[in-house]
């Protein structure tokens, strides 16, 4: 016997294969198969076009039973659109044709993703935690199905931009251990060995239940056609599902498989299974004769089947590691988890979604931008950055631009933004410079080097650093503030701020006489002289005192910073009619002496205001605060969406956009 194709899945990050945009495939025409139920002699069911087909890695069993059968049909009202990276993917499913996908990430959000091209952002769905995916096409929209923890069914209508038209839930009698999506509804197989078949508009088409001393221990779907796979009397068999009429259809040959996991060919000639004895290795049997034609050996005790890749080449995961092995070659796939279809192998990579294929180079689809450290607002949209790219986005969050900093100059890294058009870049390779970068076309201009460490605050314009001859001669470092002038484009002369140097904090606009705050240790434990001044064409101070932190205050506390009042996130708007203050888990707008309202700050850690008096929170992402009530919309979390030849290096988790 020889490896024939195998995956491996492990947890990490790429970036995936071009998949071209296409119309969605239409209804797909279903002959009907053989009534008879006994039938042992098998045809195949005529050939049925390509219909979109798609189907999750199936988890561990849920074992609480639901409530007796109900349905509760929900038409959502429109609402404000969220595009969101997730956190670490943990269930995906796809459409047959592999440009359409559904995940569920570690926080149990889901998102629709409409595209696998990277034309068209992940959009948050409001479901209820899933164990379970799966996902198809109804012409030009998407059905997407869910199984929570507890086995219950909901069915989500969503358009192809992403609205949800309905929602059903339904209370199936028996929970629910696998869930497989068709072209013409979705396939539940119940605990009790009885498949639910629901239509596409939702309703439970039939319920098919095996004879006594039977047990149903898999469904596969593939093609326009579904199959059940059936252990009696020590006996595993095939049973087709005639999707057309909603009931059983012919049998197949005895097959040398366990009764378990099991995935069908696109041509539906083929059934891929574990075999039933021995070492543990899958099985790819011929369902005209119930003869195995291939195996795949050598498995890992914990591997699964993703699915046929091609019509004789089948994916298998493990927890570790995935590769693909072809004619002796191995190509290395990781990811977690997987599924397979169109001759591509579709993995969730952290928050990325990567495609494999025997033939084409791996490509990611995720954001460049994951974690949103800096925002800027312009006249007619923001500057964002995570310190490594620049991205320009449009007043709906929306990407118009965007360019890594190292790109400009090699060496160049963590980018601090100045204004809405340009950003001060860091190297170290390049004698420690700091380099004002120039976003209308892209450029970079050398502002001082030998900078041992630096600071910019952009409500003031002032950058300060200090520098020395080297990293190991601290008694040469000689410390400086210099203001940007936007209408130059660069900054002014540089003041050297006098005195030993201790920790300085750039302070936001506000008040005229405090612009920057020195603490320097007084030798006296916890006890800090603290000194206010101003820059003009020299350095001002303005007040001097000591301060000190109480025991209780150091343990629970312990940063010097917190004994600065003015650092905080406090922002007025254009007109100082409003101040928005983040603090204590809440975010809260004042109106003069008055609080309009607070709310939850779910995940926000700052504001700013745009020249037009709007709100906007940052939080990993961006949202639009509405002014009336704290509400928030437009949120984007994740910005320069695309495909990718590498993974996208996005590690967060963004509270922001968790939630509709």
């Amino acid at each position: 016997m020889r490896t024939y194709a195998l995956f491996v899945i492990a947890a990490c990050s790429s970036a995936p294969a071009p998949v071209p945009e296409q119309a969605p495939p239409g209804e797909p025409a279903i002959v009907p198969l053989s009534p008879d139920p006994w039938a042992h002699t098998w045809a195949p069911p005529s050939t049925a076009p390509s219909s979109p087909i798609t189907s999750a890695i199936p988890i561990a069993p849920p074992v609480i039973a639901g409530p007796v059968r109900t349905e509760v049909i929900v038409d959502p009202a429109p609402g404000p659109r969220v595009h969101s990276i997730s956190g670490s993917i943990e269930l995906l499913a796809i459409t047959e044709d592999a440009r359409s996908a559904l995940t569920a990430s570690d926080s149990h959000s889901v998102r629709l993703w409409p595209t696998l091209d990277g034309k068209r952002e992940p959009i948050v769905l409001e479901m209820r935690p899933p164990s379970m995916l799966a996902i198809t096409r109804d012409h030009d929209a998407f059905v997407l199905a869910g199984v929570d923890s507890v086995g219950q069914l909901e069915i989500v209508n969503a358009t192809r931009t992403g609205e949800v038209t309905k929602r059903i839930e339904l209370g199936i009698e028996r929970p629910i251990i696998s869930v497989r999506a068709t072209s013409g509804g979705v396939i539940a197989l119940r605990d009790d060995s009885v498949a639910t078949l629901v239509g596409l508009d939702g309703e439970i088409r039939a319920e098919l239940a095996t004879e006594s001393g039977e047990h149903l221990g898999a469904i596969a779907v593939r093609g326009g056609r579904a199959i059940a796979i059936i252990e009696s009397d020590d006996r595993v068999r095939g049973r087709w599902i005639d999707l057309a009429t909603a009931s059983w259809g012919a049998w197949t040959p005895a097959l040398p498989i366990k009764a378990d996991a099991a995935v069908l060919s696109a041509n539906g000639e083929r059934l891929a299974a574990f075999r039933k004895k021995g070492r543990k290795a899958v099985s790819i049997v011929k369902l005209a004769t119930g003869k195995v034609v291939d195996t795949i050996t050598d498995l890992p005790e914990d591997a699964g089947i993703v699915g046929f890749i091609t019509s004789d080449e089948v994916a298998v995961s493990s927890a570790g590691r995935s590769w693909w092995t072809r004619e002796d070659t191995g190509t290395s796939i990781e990811g977690r988890p997987f599924a397979a279809a169109n001759g591509l192998l579709v993995g969730g990579q952290q928050t990325a979604i990567v495609i494999g294929s025997p033939t084409e180079q791996t490509t990611y689809v995720g954001y460049r931008i994951g974690v949103v450290t800096q925002v800027q607002p312009k006249r007619d949209g923001f500057l964002v950055t995570d310190g490594q790219s620049l991205v320009e986005l449009d007043a709906r969050f929306r990407t118009r631009a965007g360019f890594g900093v190292v790109e400009l100059a090699e060496g160049i890294g963590q980018a601090v933004l100045v204004d809405g058009e340009h950003a001060l870049g860091f190297s170290y390779s390049r004698k420690r410079s700091l380099y004002l970068i120039s976003t209308k076309a892209p450029s970079t201009t050398l502002v001082v080097s030998d900078v041992v460490t630096y600071g910019y605050e952009p409500t003031t314009r002032l950058l300060y650093y200090a520098t020395s001859a080297n990293d190991y001669a601290p008694d040469t470092e000689r410390v400086y503030a210099m203001r940007f002038d936007p209408e130059n484009e660069a900054f002014g002369p540089a003041v050297e701020i006098p005195g030993k140097r201790g920790q300085i904090y750039l302070l936001p606009a506000g008040n005229a006489k405090r612009e920057i705050a020195i603490m320097v240790p007084t030798g006296v434990p916890r006890k800090y002289k603290l000194t206010y001044a101003t820059i003009g064409d020299a350095f001002e101070t303005t007040s001097e005192s000591e301060i000190e932190g109480s025991m209780k205050w150091w343990n629970e506390i312990g940063d010097p910073r917190a004994l600065i009042r003015e650092v905080g996130t406090r922002t007025r708007n254009p007109d100082r009619s409003m101040t928005a203050v983040v603090r204590d888990q809440r975010l809260e707008l004042r109106l003069g002496k008055s609080v309009r309202w607070t709310v939850p700050s779910r995940g926000i850690t700052q504001v700013v205001w745009t020249p037009r008096g709007e709100l906007v929170a940052i939080g990993a992402g961006l949202a639009r605060v509405d002014l009336a009530t704290g509400d928030l919309r437009d949120r984007q979390c994740g910005s320069w969406f695309g495909r990718w030849d590498y993974r996208p290096d996005v590690f967060a988790f963004t509270t922001l956009c968790e939630v509709p």
